[in-house]
């Protein structure tokens, strides 16, 4: 048998193909939510509900921009996390809200307890 077995592939396959169904199943989850909820807030804690099922993130948090005083401010949060975030605020480029906000892109964060531009 070579060392580029079919068997050997197979294995890297089945991973690939189990992502995009977890994936896929995000997006439908995400889907249905937004298609059943008659507003974003309402459909909000079940997205959340649906990344960490399918993502196995326990804790997630939506940021939106007060427009009027240019900031960001954390409306919702999901699981089990710190209550303080609630009421934090973050102008552009301060913290990790305001970073990726004045950076204009998606930022992962593997361990928050262990990212010193949090808060």
């Amino acid at each position: 048998m070579a060392l580029d077995s079919p068997v050997r592939r197979t294995g890297k396959r089945t991973e690939q193909g189990a992502a995009l169904l977890k994936h896929a199943r995000l997006q439908y989850l995400t889907t249905k939510a937004l298609a059943e909820s008659d507003t974003v807030a309402e459909a909000v804690p079940k997205i959340f509900q649906a990344i960490g099922d399918c993502l196995g993130i326990d804790y997630a948090e939506l940021w939106r921009i007060e427009a009027t005083a240019r900031e960001l401010h954390c409306s919702e949060t999901w699981g089990a996390g710190p209550a303080e975030r609630h009421n934090k605020r973050f102008p552009s480029g301060q913290g990790l809200p305001g970073t990726v906000w004045a950076d204009n892109r998606f930022t992962w964060v593997p361990d928050v307890n262990r990212d010193g531009r949090l808060w």
